[in-house]
């Protein structure tokens, strides 16, 4: 979901929007050509009306853009290895690998790799050199490489060849989406200025760690794959070679960091990749079936890449990998508000291996790196399963993730801080805590039992339930479902990187403004310093008491004076229908102590609530509406002992009916006698089931079964058809069997639309076998779906005898053959419930944009120089290091220096410099300095008393203006200490800077274009373009100023800039730069809601769109 754009912002900590401001760039902008003329736009402008939807939202800048420049031929190696008797194949331990059979492998490994005493370059052909010098050996394919990254490139891939422009991170490595064939040379080719600014290219071929470091197996630990797959050389020419014995995907990082650069690379094949805001649906459906066996996704900007062989996430299409993309770009934000051990700005790199340098899986923190064994990439990209009920291994994924995002909280918090930022995440971003119910120990059924912690009752439960030293995740989860995502957040940035209960214990309570001793000492049993204690105690905060109930999505909190509500939990689910009891009696967590009642309780939305006793209600739900609104219980609650005073607190609560049964089929059974009872279930369906003695509807529900759309254990057991009825949903598109199997007679009728079916298999089965028997045709029927079909079914069983049963499967082809397995359905009245969330912590890119005057001319002056090496036209050439100088005369009120001069053009001003000579420090110290539009309207802009100078400098600061002419008048210099007041300086400039303004993805919902739009990956801000054609860009926003970025080419000529219905300027962006730059910037506009129209008839883009406050 898009973020919605305001220049004047209120920050509510509901849930709690956060901003950060990140350094962005300068251009200068090209004046309009025509402002000043008005046109009131309207249906008489001739442009199109219809809105267009590009179906992505990226607001995530990406540094990357590449070009396809055709194919080249491939030279397929021949395929050699040392001798050794055998390697390790990937995934496959070795298994009884001696010492020395490993020391063996490890050595020949060695012998493959780039290094100091092996190899460091290669020619076209595959020669390898050291130092310049030929070594004897030339690049092969290694045995070893069958099968790596569970796959082999096919011989007949077609290699391309592919120029990729980047604008490098400041460290660390970056795809390529191209992947080196084992034994098989790849040119690198880079400008002789590309050269120069990157220093030269490491080029890493094989999987590896953000840093440039190998995933190494070492000897003591088992074999699964070859020790080293990684080989790392440097394109230091400007064509060079490289490769690998191994092969593997294909990463550069410039040995100078930071800089922009294009490099062409040839010889590789492409491998199914997606970076999000750049890769379109149609370069992804393109690459998707390469036979490299790899694939990589990637948010480009301090955020994610997962990487891995592409068998674990070939199942993914492209709305599903952009779903995934955004869940992680979204939880990097929560993360990157949390103090960082490794270099946050580059994000953190998943490596899917089956080697694991420890544990089950592991974070390398510092180097920006997390190391999982392949199940897990399957699940980390899994965004729908991650957001409704994440498994065991997302949560793995993620809590390695958050290692490299915990210094905070308690010490040791190593291996719990790191999931307490997890659980920021999951409270925004997944409906987890919709899994709650009572009835159970764990107060729910999830997937995992750490999605538990999202529930604020179990949270609190585990904490009174402890009577140790308490440093656990409840103690975090507590604070979060308390006071939000926000405070929580600022909580572990107070600590500036450090632990320990004394560090935590301010940093909540400056976070929260609460009195934090109740529940550090009493409740976790803390030792907190007696100093800190006496500290905050004097700051009067109220004293924080957790309070929860299973029933709660949030709750209050006071800050100065000012109630703020939390809200970490999706509604509370009850039966669809049906009256549900509210219970605080038996369902309100709170500490041992304390004495509490209901002081007020607030009708919810929809439905209604009754009292049903003291704290006790009954709430009847709405039939027209799922979701009950929010219902505020208002608790009074009194400390037992007269302690300390405990201010009043709202549960909100909000309940949601379930769908009713969604995995539980619908069910008909039909009785007949001897005499009526059909012998096929093809006439029964046909006619209507007519003849029957009984019908009873009911749910499927059976003593056992493999699948809920079985039969299994008739009742009764002769002399019936039972007709089961349900559907199921196409999430990859595709050619697919459905099949029937059972005893003794059954039939299958499918439907497309859910009226009309047809019949789809008849089958009868006289044996005991109950596989699915796909010998024979009248079992089963193909067909091709598509992603999101929803396929209707009935299945009709003849029961003859106790044995009788039907079940229905399915399967995919996968090119002619298929597998049928049992298939799950849902009942009819399911649907699919979409979960949408903001992204609540943003990126917000800062734009710095500065312009300085250009050549200005002289109009006249009362100059008098030194002598002839001094004329006032050193003030107006195009050397900035030489000077003027005065003569002997002083410079006074009565007698000023006065220099009035044409900028050559109205620009836009704020600033204005004096640059002065180091060797002559004869600055003007008194002046006055006037301005305007021409000669005869100019005004004083600044009168100065004591110049203050700054690097030989003199700046003065003044309110933006309009000029063109200005007149400096000087009655004092800083001659002070010689015989003559003179004056000396190298030149004058007017400049034009603000900084802070919002740099803003063209993604952004406040955008509005209309008629012809198109999108283009030329290298941008964000990843792509928008070019269009007889097409407008319309926004609003309340603000001071506003700006334009777009590409500029010979592919486009210009567009229009409309403010408040008045045309303001026409800008041309044909030209040879071929890179963004900002093209538009408005005069200062009073600070209120402006009306933007950015249109053209002939081809233009934009970029992105700069607004100032």
């Amino acid at each position: 979901m898009k973020r919605t754009i305001a220049i004047i912002i209120s920050v509510v900590l509901t849930i709690g929007i956060s901003f950060s401001a990140l350094s962005g760039c300068s251009s200068k902008p090209q004046q309009p050509e025509s402002a000043g003329e008005t046109e009131q736009p309207g249906e008489e402008s001739g442009y199109p009306t219809e809105l267009f939807d590009a179906g992505i939202y990226n607001p995530t800048k990406v540094g990357y853009s590449a070009e396809y420049l055709g194919t080249t031929d491939r030279r397929l190696p021949e395929v050699l290895d040392g001798g050794l008797e055998r390697y390790p194949q990937y995934g496959v331990t070795l298994s009884n690998a001696t010492a020395e059979e490993k020391s063996a492998i490890l050595s020949e490994n060695a012998s493959l790799c780039a290094s100091a005493s092996t190899y460091d370059g290669m020619d076209a052909d595959g020669n390898l050199y050291l130092n310049g010098a030929a070594t004897g050996n030339k690049l092969y394919k290694h045995s070893a490489s069958v099968g790596l990254y569970e796959g082999d490139v096919s011989d007949d891939e077609p290699a391309i060849i592919k120029r990729i422009t980047m604008q490098a991170r400041p460290t660390g490595n970056h795809l390529t989406g191209l992947y080196a064939p084992a034994g098989e040379v790849v040119k690198i080719e880079l400008s002789e200025a590309d050269l120069a600014k990157t220093g030269g290219l490491k080029i890493h071929i094989g999987q590896i760690l953000q840093n440039g470091q190998a995933n190494n197996i070492w000897a003591a630990r088992d074999f699964n794959r070859m020790p080293v797959i990684v080989n790392s050389m440097t394109a230091s020419e400007t064509t060079s070679y490289v490769g690998s014995y191994l092969g593997g995907p294909i990463y550069v990082q410039p040995v100078n960091a930071g800089v922009k650069f294009t490099v062409t690379i040839s010889g590789a094949v492409p491998y199914s990749h997606y970076i999000h805001g750049y890769t379109t649906k149609e370069e992804f459906e393109e690459y998707k079936n390469s036979s490299a066996p790899y694939f990589d996704l990637e948010v480009w900007d301090d955020a994610v890449r997962h990487s891995g062989p592409k068998a674990r996430a070939t199942q993914f299409d492209y709305e599903q990998l952009t779903d995934a993309a955004v869940l992680w770009d979204k939880i990097s934000r929560v993360s990157n508000q949390v103090p960082s051990g490794s270099t946050a700005s580059i994000g953190i790199t998943f490596l899917y291996d089956p080697f694991v340098a420890a544990g089950s899986m592991v974070a390398f923190v510092g180097r920006s790196t997390v190391n999982c064994p392949l199940y897990c990439m399957t699940a980390a990209v899994d965004a729908e399963s991650a957001m409704n009920n994440s498994s065991d291994a997302f949560w793995g994924c993620i809590h390695e993730y958050n290692h490299h995002y915990q210094r905070f909280g308690f010490a040791p918090g190593d291996e719990v801080t790191n999931n307490a930022v997890s659980l920021v995440s999951y409270s925004l971003y997944t409906r987890n805590s919709s899994n709650r119910e009572l009835g159970n120990a764990n107060e729910g059924s999830y997937a995992t039992g750490w999605d538990r912690y999202t529930n604020p009752s179990w949270s609190l439960k585990q904490t009174l339930a402890n009577s140790g030293t308490n440093s656990n995740l409840d103690t975090y989860a507590n604070l979060l479902h308390a006071f939000g995502q926000t405070r929580f957040l600022q909580a572990t940035k107070n600590g500036n990187g450090g632990g320990g209960a004394d560090v935590w214990y301010k940093a909540v309570s400056d976070a929260t403004q609460y009195d934090m001793t109740y529940y550090f000492t009493e409740l976790l049993h803390q030792s907190v310093s007696d100093s800190i204690l006496t500290e905050y105690t004097g700051k009067n905060y109220p004293m924080f008491v957790p309070v929860a109930t299973i029933y709660q999505t949030g709750r209050s909190y006071t800050v100065a004076g000012q109630k703020y509500y939390s809200r970490t939990a999706e509604p509370y689910g009850i039966e669809t229908g049906k009256d549900f009891e509210i219970d605080l009696n038996e369902n309100l967590v709170i500490p041992d102590g304390f004495t509490w009642r209901v002081k007020g309780i607030t009708q919810p939305r929809y439905g209604s609530l009754a009292k049903k006793s003291d704290s006790v209600y009954t709430y009847t739900p709405d039939e027209a509406n799922r979701e009950s609104g929010r219902i505020c219980i208002t608790l009074q609650i009194t400390k037992d002992d007269g302690a300390f005073e405990v201010e009043d607190v709202e549960i909100v609560i909000e309940l949601r009916q379930k769908q009713y049964k969604p995995t539980m089929l619908e069910r008909t059974v039909y009785t007949y006698t001897d005499e009526t009872m059909y012998e096929s279930p093809v006439e029964a369906y046909e006619q209507g089931y007519k003849g029957y003695t009984t019908a009873t509807e009911e749910d499927n529900a059976n003593p056992t079964q493999n699948a809920n759309t079985d039969i299994w254990g008739p009742n009764p057991t002769k002399n019936a058809v039972m007709e089961v009825r349900g559907k199921f949903y196409i999430s990859s598109p595709g050619k697919y069997r459905l099949a029937i199997r059972g005893r003794r007679y059954a039939a299958l009728y499918v439907s497309l639309d859910g009226e009309n079916y047809e019949l789809a298999a008849n089958m009868t089965n006289l044996t005991n076998s109950y596989q699915f028997d796909l010998t024979d045709e009248n079992n089963y029927k193909d067909y091709q779906f598509s992603k999101g079909q929803w396929v209707y079914f009935k299945e009709v069983l003849l029961v003859t005898y106790n044995s009788s049963f039907v079940g229905l499967g399915i399967g995919q082809f996968n090119g002619d053959t298929v597998n049928v397995s049992y298939l799950n359905a849902y009942r009819n009245s399911y649907y699919k419930e979409e979960f949408e969330t903001d992204y609540y912590y943003m990126r917000d890119y800062a734009y710095d944009y500065r312009e300085m005057s250009g050549k200005q001319t002289l109009v006249e002056t009362n100059y008098k120089p030194w002598d002839d090496t001094k004329p006032i036209e050193l003030l107006f050439d195009e050397d900035d290091t030489n000077w003027i100088h005065s003569d002997k005369s002083n410079i006074s009120e009565e007698t000023p220096f006065e220099l009035p001069a044409d900028l050559g053009k109205i620009m836009p001003a704020n600033q204005f410099t004096i640059y002065g000579e180091p060797s002559r420090q004869y600055q003007p110290k008194d002046f006055r300095l006037y301005g305007g539009t021409t000669l005869d309207d100019m005004e004083l802009i600044a009168e100065v008393k004591d110049s203050a100078r700054a690097n030989n400098n003199v700046t003065v600061n003044f309110e933006s203006r309009n000029i063109r002419y200005y007149k400096l008048v000087v009655t004092d210099t800083w001659a002070t200490t010689q015989a003559y007041r003179y004056i000396a300086f190298r030149s004058v400039k007017f400049s034009y800077s603000t900084g802070n303004g919002l740099w803003l993805s063209p993604d952004e919902e406040m955008f509005e274009y209309r008629g012809g739009w198109a999108l283009s990956n030329k290298f941008s801000t964000f990843g792509h373009l928008y070019e269009g054609e007889n097409a407008t860009l319309d926004f609003e926003f309340t603000g001071s100023r506003f700006a334009i970025i777009s590409y500029e080419s010979q592919d486009y000529d210009g567009f229009e800039v409309l403010i408040d219905g008045k045309l303001t300027g026409t800008v041309g962006i044909k030209g040879e730069e071929n890179e963004t730059k900002l093209v538009y910037l408005s005069d200062e506009l009073t600070k209120e809601t402006h009306t933007i129209t950015i249109r053209s008839k002939t081809k233009f883009n934009i970029d992105s769109v700069v607004l100032w406050e």
